[in-house]
């Protein structure tokens, strides 16, 4: 909403007592595509700079729902104007709701484009409510007439202003105001003196918390508080929680923007979440703020924010190995980074919008990367210093760099492998040595094998340095890299039947597996033909000319992840020339033409040329283009047709022609048929000949066209101008009288002065006005007269209908006031439409007794229905909308709510400053009592009348190995049938034939249970594996090789358990848990996936 200049009256009302809080889940994807010589990642977010204006604008309407962590620069929303007259100055009074939860502090940075820190002068008053307030400012309640004892806004933050109204003090108006904010409170772990601390601060207790801008404290309130359930205090581990805490308080040595030498902590989260963004996206920022990660070991969600996390805790060796590793010596091309920029809020420039300048590194450029720059950026929304954003940048770069990873199977140990922790791999057989840091650990409960992966590390990538070091901070022992065995077996074989292809270079590779991809070039003699490469040992050759006595050598050679090429092997090949088929040619004679349709093309690429002539004549013969079938008109009767056809495919045609003969051609004798003869044709029905009735309509249309223009402008006031009218009481031309001026003897403005009626009716041949006659009868009654002769309404609307049928023109009934405003009917006809209006300022329905039926509110523009109604066809498109004290209820099958994906919702009320129904707010995570969706899902709250226990939820997450819980909720003690679905989908494409075997769709699903406060317990463990689908489509309007691969990876698999654990008396949950997940697809291009769990429960017998 752009910046408003203050002095405009608004009418939003703060709805007293309420608080506004909005969660979505929205999954973020980040979409990759690759050149030549530059790859750009773009992250699919809102970005910092959009952010910044938005939050930093005054507004006026509905406050945004935001919340402030650490510090920052924020406006509002007016939400409460007056402009009084007090101490001889006039004044612009108004409050600016900032937030909807409680502050540490709000002082002024910004007027009207001028920075301060001055919260009163002669001209301005400013005071800040911190949420905490009881009563309203007490000098609105002085100055403000719109201000009473109700307004107090608990919970919200917002501002008191006064500004003088003088132009020369604020030339512009008050269109800018900024306030610097210290928002929310967090709870620190090391201030606890319950679980080990030295303090005051509980974790259930709001009130006992401090202010804090440390990144790991603020993301531990997000993840716990801020989701779609508050999370179990025993989800957490509080001494990581302090640890990370510490970590991130660390000072670190910097260089700032005056290249000066200073201190800094080593992260820091300070900006403003917008709410509507969603939970998993604010997640996604907040993290960023440290380079941080949640990780899942042993039930408890671990907090790691970016550290050295050496040295090694356990050595992984040989004897270790429960199976061969498997290792990536490289990242894959698609995620490397070479190039970073970043974009992050400065506090040294007004905290807007800042661009870090963009950090390279020359040796990945040049030495991994072989020239090529991939280039990404970072959106770091809660950083807000140069050298800040400097150091997660090149943080980012040398995790990026770091691309060694291995995926080990273990036999059982009793070292704790989780998540972030460094191992030492020492596996001198397989040539891997050095420190690992896990990314993964699962342990297979049955087995007791532990699968992991882990990614090279050192303590050197995180020496906090603001500058890309230019050497390899991950030296870990490297492969032998200088030999590649050469290909064999090259050999090239023609394809007629393929259409995409002319033939196919094939070979055989020993070491295909440690390929990284295979180069293919084919010359003509010194000539560079083509140069390209593939995956897979073969080559589509197409597009080649056949040579007479020539050949084509086609050179073929491997190289392996480390870019080291084999020997090129060679083969000399010839394209084979297109023969034309011998087959059925298929010959139709008709009258005045034959078709003549080729013999069976053998591919789709290859189509026909044609010659023909009347004599035996090739060189002189018609060309009948390129095209299966051949079509010769006109063709004379009794004459024979030489036709000539060959294949073409391409460029390439077969040099040999094939010729016929289609004798007893049939041809076509036509008489001549001219105009006049047409003209004279008698038609039934028609009063005349064609050409006469032709004219005659024609004269009418001119006629009709000249009365319009020149009498159109002199009538404009008549409710019809002037007609011809033909066989109706011989009338040629009448003029329509205007509406009457007396009704009687008054005047139909006295009457509707006195009476607010009008009388309809009509005058007698005696002048007087007959009132209340039937409609229908004083349309046939009224007549329209031009001097002595005369004609009635229904007699000239017959008159009116066109040689078609249809009404022209346009009727009004009704009253023109001195306004010149219109007050009635407009009956409008001709065409294929008509229609009738009724104009009036304020449109009432009833009875004479007063009650009103319908009626039109024009200030709201709705249609207000105030008798009961009875329906009796059908309601479309309907929504239903009941608010009360406690409960408000929506339905409305469209869809509706933040995601538009709810059909009904129903809760404690979420109402607008307005106090009206806020349902675009409304979402699965505020509805206290039911909800269903779009899908199928739904969710009833505890304390089913009926006894039956029936509760969903849907985790619609992107993310990899997401979890679903429900409950707790009561039981009969019955058996509980429990029901997780897990579905994912995704689609993708590329140029060329499908020749990448995919990777397989795969995961693990876990359901559990919990009973009271007890720990969650595994109840069954599913393995789910899907396969994705291929399809190749020749689309070369759209691929340059003229084939597109489409890829489709779906996954939909439903379990069912039936949990008989009799307890009562204490409360049930479930969980579903995704694990192990693998997806052939990254997540940008998952379109959709949906982890659901259902539990019922039946009544007792």
């Amino acid at each position: 909403m752009p910046a408003v200049a203050v002095g405009v009256v608004v009418g939003f009302v703060v709805s007293v007592g309420t608080t506004l809080t909005v969660f979505t889940a929205v999954a973020i994807g980040i979409a990759t595509a690759a050149a030549t010589h530059l790859v750009m990642k773009e992250l699919m977010v809102a970005s910092v700079s959009a952010d910044a204006e938005t939050n930093q604008s005054l507004q006026v309407g509905k406050p945004i729902p935001r919340v402030v962590v650490g510090e920052s620069v924020l406006s509002g929303a007016i939400v409460k104007y007056d402009n009084p007259e007090f101490d001889d100055k006039k004044w612009h009074l108004f409050y600016v709701c900032l937030l909807q939860h409680r502050s540490e502090s709000v002082s002024i940075y910004q007027i009207a484009g001028e920075q301060t820190t001055e919260m009163q002068s002669e001209n301005h008053y400013i005071e800040p409510r911190l949420g905490d307030q009881t009563a309203p400012v007490s000098r609105s309640m002085n100055h403000m007439r719109n201000i009473d004892e109700s307004f107090i806004g608990y919970n919200t933050t917002d501002v008191y202003c006064e500004f003088v109204n003088d132009s020369e003090v604020y030339p512009s108006g008050v269109n800018d105001l900024k306030f610097l904010v210290k928002g929310i409170r967090v709870y620190d772990p090391r201030k606890d003196s319950t679980v080990g601390g030295d303090g005051l601060h509980r974790l259930n207790d709001e009130s006992t918390w401090e202010w804090s801008d440390n990144p790991a404290l603020i993301n531990f309130w997000w993840k716990k508080w801020k989701g779609d359930i508050v999370l179990d205090d025993d989800a957490f581990s509080m001494d990581n929680i302090a640890s990370e805490a510490n970590i991130c308080d660390e000072q670190v040595t910097v260089t700032n923007a005056e290249g000066e030498q200073t201190t800094e902590a080593r992260y820091t989260c300070n900006g403003i979440i917008n709410l509507t963004d969603g939970y998993e996206a604010n997640e996604d920022k907040l993290l960023a703020s440290c380079a941080g990660r949640w990780v899942e070991s042993a039930g408890q969600w671990r907090l790691k924010v970016a550290a050295y996390r050496g040295p090694a805790l356990f050595t992984i060796t040989e004897a270790h190995l429960a199976s061969n590793p498997k290792r990536k010596p490289f990242r894959p091309l698609t995620s490397r980074v070479n190039v970073l920029r970043a974009e992050f809020i400065s506090k040294n420039a007004f905290y807007q919008a800042a661009d870090m300048t963009p950090i390279r590194s020359e040796s990945l450029i040049n030495d991994r990367d072989a020239g090529t720059e991939y280039e990404d950026s970072l959106q770091l929304h809660f950083t807000q210093t140069d050298s800040m954003t400097q150091r997660l940048a090149v943080l980012a770069l040398l995790r990026n760099a770091a691309g060694d990873t291995l995926n080990l199977e273990l036999k059982r140990c009793y070292a704790e492998l989780i998540a972030s922790s460094v191992v030492y791999v020492d596996l001198p057989n397989h040539l891997i040595q050095g420190l690992y840091e896990i990314d993964s650990a699962e342990l297979d409960d049955k087995t007791f094998h532990y699968s992991i992966v882990a990614t090279e590390t050192s303590a050197d990538m995180y020496n906090q340095l603001q500058n890309i070091p230019g050497h390899d901070v991950t030296p870990n022992f490297h492969l032998n890299t200088g030999y590649i065995s050469p290909i064999a077996n090259l050999t090239y074989s023609v394809t007629p039947e393929d259409s995409y292809r002319d033939g196919v270079l094939t070979w055989t590779h020993a070491a295909q597996q440690s390929v990284k991809e295979y180069v293919v070039v084919i010359n003509h003699g010194d000539t560079l033909l083509l140069r390209e490469r593939t995956l897979e040992p073969y080559f589509n050759v197409s597009g080649l000319a056949p040579l007479d006595s020539d050949f084509y050598t086609a050179y073929v050679y491997a190289t392996n992840t480390f870019d080291k090429p084999s020997e090129a092997i060679a083969h000399n090949f010839n394209v084979d020339v297109p023969s034309t088929p011998v087959g059925e040619l298929r010959v139709d004679i008709l009258p005045g033409q034959v078709i003549l349709t080729g013999p069976t093309l053998p591919h789709s690429a290859a189509t026909y040329e044609w010659n023909y002539a009347y004599s035996d004549d090739f060189l002189n013969a018609f060309n009948g283009g390129l095209n299966p079938v051949l079509t010769v008109l006109n063709t004379p009767h009794g004459a024979t047709l030489y036709v000539w056809y060959r294949l073409v495919v391409g460029d390439n045609a077969d040099p040999n022609w094939i010729a016929l003969a289609v004798p007893n051609l049939i041809g076509i004798n036509v008489e001549v048929f001219d105009a006049e003869t047409f003209s004279t044709i008698q038609w039934g029905g028609l009063p005349a000949t064609l050409g006469e009735t032709i004219g005659a309509v024609l004269n009418d249309l001119q006629q009709w066209s000249e009365q319009q223009s020149e009498l159109g402008a002199n009538y404009s006031s008549l409710i019809y101008n002037v007609t011809e009218v033909v066989a109706a009481n011989q009338v040629n031309a009448l003029d329509i009288i205007a509406v009457k001026s007396l009704v009687g003897s008054t005047s139909v403005q006295a009457q509707i002065a006195q009476n607010n009626t009008v009388q309809i009716g009509y005058e007698n041949a005696n002048g007087d006005w007959i009132v209340g006659a039937p409609l229908a009868r004083s349309f046939n009654e009224i007549k329209i007269s031009r001097g002595e002769e005369s004609l009635s309404v229904i007699e000239y609307f017959e008159a009116l209908e066109n040689e078609i049928g249809e009404l022209q023109g346009t009727i009004y009934l009704g009253i023109v006031d001195e306004n010149e405003l219109f007050t009635g009917v407009e009956i409008l006809g001709g065409g294929d439409n008509s229609d009738i209006h009724l104009y009036a300022d304020r449109l009432k329905i009833g009875s004479k007794s007063g009650k009103i039926f319908l009626s039109v509110d024009n200030v709201t523009g709705d249609f207000v229905i105030g008798a009961d109604t009875i329906i009796k066809g059908t309601l479309s498109n309907a929504r239903k909308v009941n608010v009360r004290e406690h409960v408000m209820e929506v339905e409305d099958i469209g869809g509706f709510g933040e995601n538009s994906d709810l059909i009904y919702w129903r809760g404690a009320p979420v109402l607008t400053l307005n106090g009206e129904a806020d349902v675009d707010s409304l979402s699965k995570a505020n509805a206290t009592f039911e909800w269903k969706d779009i899908y199928g899902a739904a969710y009833f709250a505890q304390g089913v009348s009926s006894g039956v226990f029936n509760t969903t939820r849907t985790n619609s997450s992107l993310a990899l190995n997401t979890s679903i819980e429900i409950g707790p909720f009561d039981t009969n003690g019955n058996p509980k049938v429990i029901t997780c679905t897990l579905m994912w989908l995704g689609n993708s494409s590329y140029e060329g034939v499908c020749d990448i075997a995919p990777v397989q769709p795969s995961c693990t699903l876990t359901i559990q249970r919990k009973i009271g406060n007890g720990e969650w317990v595994t109840l069954q463990t599913y393995s789910i594996s899907e396969t994705v689908a291929q399809q190749e489509l020749f689309e070369p309007e759209l691929s340059s090789q003229g084939w597109i691969c489409y890829i489709y990876e779906s996954v939909n698999k439903s379990f069912t358990f039936t949990d008989n654990d009799p307890t009562v008396g204490d409360t049930f949950g479930y969980r579903a848990v995704v694990s192990n997940q693998t997806r052939y697809h990254a997540q940008q291009f998952i379109r959709t996936q949906n982890l659901t769990v259902n539990s019922f429960e039946g009544q007792t017998s």
